[in-house]
């Protein structure tokens, strides 16, 4: 306890220290303000004061923005367009001249000052679909938070509203809002803010007419159709040739009238979820089942019924279902195949891929002078030549003759006879010609970014062609490049009747299934384009000339194939391990006839074209370069590469999603160093997994011919390569193996619908062409390891007909040195 004495001196020492410094007989400074007034003292030794909350204006319930001053920061259009009060139409196009405000780079901006400091509630924005726009606020103008993200729209493409309402109001007088995610592309057209909830709210859309069935397909509808497809192609298939158990329900009295009652409903309830239209009867349905819910329920249930109708007439025997199983499957053909070319929709509003003509007409015509390293260079001075200095000096471009990294086009600017010297005066000027043509049909911002991508890769054997295509004595219009475009559409015609005719109706469909409906090679990434499809249609060839016994024939081709797009040297990696295996299982060298055939076939080719490919590039020196060119493209990561090295390679926690930073060139530079350093970490397990595919596939060759060990050595094309994900149409070779085995036929078909939902349920490239990548390695090493080891099938379970004889069961082949199953194989 304290004594007494002490309390008169401790109240003595509180009162000196709480009284301010004049009380105690000290001078304190005078503060005079308003030319004299004085004002009062401040404090002494006292921690500064919190700056006043600022004063709100009334809420008087209006849109903030249409009185606010708008100003933008690196965009293109006027951002009074954004405060006009008027939402667009749903749907128009992102950057529709007079409708919306584009951002020049994801750093750009669009700013409001809404003249005094307002509480920030209700939100309108209406702004590009795949994108998230970030809105912040600010009181003073220099110290910003976000308050709201307006998400991605996942519901359509071009303009799209967003709305929200914060439950906890924000304040701010000064507003900005950015892009980030999605493409890079990024607009605005309109922008509401209010202080609180208006009395009409939501605000009401200008909604487009409604555009139902044949004209209302677009890609997502276009999506899933080919799930649909697949899914059901599937079970025909499991139904039709992987069950040899069949139950009876015919005695059941229903069975009949169940399946007539349903036949037509099914139809019916799948035709119009597919369409995404709205069905006639929908006024009849409560409100709480809105379109999504009322499409969703039709697709489940007319699938569930198809199921039913299909597993009814397979319980009720062989020949029952033989019929329904092949008219099926005829008919899942053909809609297959209408289904790559999206039904006749294409890109849904145009065929031609002029982005992809730009690079490989360009490149191809002007190959002896740009090789691999000058495309965007070059179009950058002819830019300049044609008076458009301020745009490429805004300009990014992908240094191609480097590093392949994003830069800015100072360097182009400055030394622009880096590229003209490469070029006689007359060839100069006839590329500006045609820089000039294909510049008119792009928009300026689409134009700019077409400088963003990979360049012309095309091998000099493939340039041999393609030159041809551009040097022909036409000039560059429109027609011309329509001409070129239908040339891929007629090669995949022509090698799709040469299926027919090699491998039958039945192997026909079944390869169609896949190659229609998968999405990864999808017509969206190359259909249209300049010889985009020729490597696969002398793959298919290749392998079709096998299947006639024309081995040198069939190596020739498939040599070419090689040299048009190198991946397809794994098919004839996969025959040179089948030769290898048989000679470490003889010890001896040997070679079949047929293999030595094929193998003259690959040198002929290469003795002919390899030469003839210094024509297209202007000397042999070019294949150096493009060995250059391709290892700089193969160390690049990109987020629709698909295989198993691109499985390896993932890693979830720097994830595209986790690790893009639009502060960078080149958004993706974090992303692309962590997969590189995984490529690097885990590349021992890839190369293992990699000779163990080889071993298997030698392995699976001593059972299997030629053609076949070829059809099924595409699968080691994902398995040893890493691809863009548009390649990926070379596993419609697993079904023209129909006849020697049913499991890759059906693996490839419940894989092509699975890449379909993969498509649906992750975000972001990385992340489903990475689930989907799982998928392809699974197939391919489920259908090798089965042609390996696995039982041979038995053909057609239910192909005979109801009292044929049956056929006596062949003796068991003694086993050997080498062990088959078909004597036969070679």
């Amino acid at each position: 306890m304290l004594k007494r004495t002490a309390l008169p001196r401790l109240v003595l020492i509180a009162l000196a220290l709480s009284f301010p410094a004049g009380v105690l007989g000290q001078s304190v400074p005078t503060v005079v303000v308003d030319g004299g007034t004085p004002a009062e003292p401040a404090p002494a030794a006292t921690a500064p004061a919190a700056p006043p909350a600022p004063t709100l204006a009334p809420c008087t319930g209006e849109n903030l923005i249409a009185g606010s001053l708008a100003t933008g920061d690196d965009v293109k259009g006027g951002p009074f367009v954004t405060k006009d009060g008027r939402l667009a139409q749903e749907g128009t196009w992102w950057d529709t001249a007079g409708q919306s405000t584009a951002y020049k780079t994801p750093k750009s901006s669009l700013n409001y000052d809404l003249r005094a400091v307002h509480s920030l509630r209700a939100f309108v924005l209406q702004g590009d679909n795949n994108d998230e726009y970030i809105v912040e606020a600010s009181t003073d103008g220099t110290k910003y938070e976000p308050v709201w993200v307006a998400p991605p729209y996942e519901g359509g493409d071009g303009l799209r509203t967003r709305i929200a309402v914060l439950p906890n109001p924000a304040t701010g007088r000064y507003l900005k809002i950015t892009g980030r995610g999605g493409d890079n592309f990024y607009s605005v057209s309109e922008f509401q803010v209010h202080c609180d909830v208006p009395a009409v709210w939501p605000p009401k859309l200008s909604l487009p007419p409604k555009i139902t069935g044949w004209k209302g397909v677009d890609n997502p509808i276009m999506v899933g159709i080919k799930a649909w497809l697949a899914g059901i192609g599937s079970i025909v298939l499991l139904l039709g040739f992987a069950f040899p158990f069949r139950g009876r329900l015919r005695d059941h009295p229903f069975a009949v009238d169940f399946v007539v009652g349903t036949s037509g409903l099914f139809v019916l309830l799948g035709w119009w979820a597919l369409r995404d239209a709205y069905w006639p009867f929908t006024t009849f349905v409560p409100t709480f089942a809105t379109k999504d819910v009322i499409d969703y329920t039709g697709a489940i249930v007319s699938t569930l019924l198809i199921i039913a109708w299909l597993v009814l007439r397979w319980s009720r025997g062989p020949n029952s279902f033989k019929f329904t199983r092949d008219s099926m499957i005829i008919t899942l053909g053909l809609l297959s195949f209408a289904s790559f070319w999206n039904l006749g929709h294409f890109h849904f509003d145009h065929y031609i891929h002029i982005w992809e003509h730009y690079h490989y007409y360009v490149g191809a015509k002007y190959a002896p002078e740009l090789r691999y390293g000058l495309l965007y260079e070059c179009t950058g001075v002819a830019d300049l030549e044609d008076g458009l200095k301020e745009r490429v000096e805004k300009r990014k471009i992908r240094r191609l003759g480097s590093d392949n990294e994003l830069g800015d086009s100072a360097e182009v600017i400055a030394h622009p006879e880096r590229c003209k010297n490469q070029f006689s005066a007359e060839r100069w000027d006839a590329f500006k010609v045609d820089n000039r043509f294909f510049r008119s049909q792009f928009s300026s911002d689409r134009w700019d970014k077409s400088q963003n991508d990979h360049g012309y890769n095309g091998t000099p054997v493939w340039g041999i062609a393609g030159r041809l295509l551009a040097d022909f004595n036409t000039p560059l219009t429109k027609d011309k490049i329509f001409n070129i475009g239908v040339i891929d559409s007629a090669l995949l015609i022509a090698m799709w009747l040469a299926v027919l005719w090699a491998f039958g109706w039945r192997a026909t469909c079944i390869a169609l299934i896949y190659w229609g409906t998968n999405f990864p090679a999808r017509f969206y990434w190359t259909g249209g384009a300049y010889l985009r499809y020729d490597w696969l249609f002398w793959l298919v060839i290749g392998i079709v000339a096998l299947k006639k016994d024309k081995h040198a024939l069939g190596g020739a081709i498939l040599t070419y194939a090689t040299l048009l797009r190198i991946f397809p040297g794994f098919v004839v990696a996969a025959v040179i391990a089948k030769a290898l295996y048989r000679m470490i299982q003889e010890r001896r060298f040997v070679l079949s006839p047929e293999l030595w055939r094929f193998a003259i076939g690959c040198v002929v080719a290469l003795a002919l074209l390899i030469p003839a490919s210094g024509w297209a590039t202007g000397g042999l020196d070019a294949w150096p370069q493009f060995v250059t060119n391709s290892k700089k493209h193969l160390e690049t990561p990109l987020t629709n590469n698909m295989g198993l090295k691109t499985l390896v390679g993932y890693d979830y926690a720097t994830r595209a999603a986790a690790t893009r930073n639009d502060n960078f060139a080149d958004p993706f530079k974090n992303w692309k160093e962590a997969r590189r350093h995984f490529y690097h970490a885990r590349a021992p397990l890839f190369l293992a997994l990699v000779l163990g595919c080889f071993w298997l596939l030698g392995r699976a060759g001593m059972r299997l011919k030629v053609w076949e060990q070829a059809a099924l050595g595409t699968g080691f094309i994902l398995i040893a390569s890493e691809l863009t994900c548009y390649y990926y149409c070379f596993l419609l070779t697993y079904g023209l193996l129909w006849e020697r085995s049913k499991l890759p036929g059906i693996a490839a078909a419940i894989l092509s619908c699975l890449t379909c939902i993969f498509s649906g349920i992750w975000g972001w490239n990385d992340d489903h062409f990475a689930a989907m990548s799982l998928g392809y390695v699974v197939v391919v090493g489920l259908s090798v390891w089965w042609l390996a080891y696995g039982k041979e099938d038995d053909g057609d379970p239910i192909g005979a007909t109801v009292g044929a004889p049956t056929l006596a069961t062949p003796p068991k082949e003694k086993k050997g040195k080498s062990p088959s199953i078909r004597p036969a194989a070679v």
